[in-house]
C-alpha cells in the first residue's frame, strides 16, 4: 500500500452548514429571554400548617407542601439549602405575599 493516501476523519458525514443570524435584534432578544423565570403559586397552596393538631410536641408551622416547593428549588437551580431558602423568600416578597419561609 505504498503511495496511497488515507483521508483523516472523513466518516462519511458531511461538512456541518454554519448558521448566520440575520436580524440580530431578534436574536438579543431571545438570548435576554432565556433568563426570564416565571413562577406560578397556586391560590389553593396551603403555606402555614393547621394548628392544634391535638397530638403532642410542638405544631407544625409549615405544611410538606411549602417544604417540598422550597426542596424543589434546590434541586431545579442547584442551590444550597440557605440560598434556596433566600431564593423562596424573594419569590415570595415579590408575589406581593407576607409568608414565611421555611428553613
Amino acid at each position: 500500500m505504498e503511495g496511497a493516501k488515507v483521508e483523516v476523519g472523513s466518516g462519511g458525514s458531511r461538512p456541518r452548514r454554519r448558521y448566520r443570524t440575520r436580524n440580530w435584534r431578534e436574536y438579543d432578544r431571545a438570548l435576554v429571554a432565556r433568563g426570564d423565570l416565571t413562577v406560578w403559586i397556586s391560590p389553593d397552596l396551603v403555606w402555614h400548617g393547621v394548628k392544634g393538631t391535638g397530638r403532642r410536641g410542638r405544631p407544625r408551622v409549615f405544611t410538606d407542601a411549602a417544604i417540598q416547593a422550597v426542596l424543589m428549588l434546590t434541586v431545579l437551580f442547584q442551590l444550597p439549602l440557605r440560598a434556596a431558602q433566600g431564593m423562596a423568600g424573594s419569590v415570595i416578597g415579590i408575589a406581593g405575599l407576607d409568608w414565611r419561609v421555611p428553613h
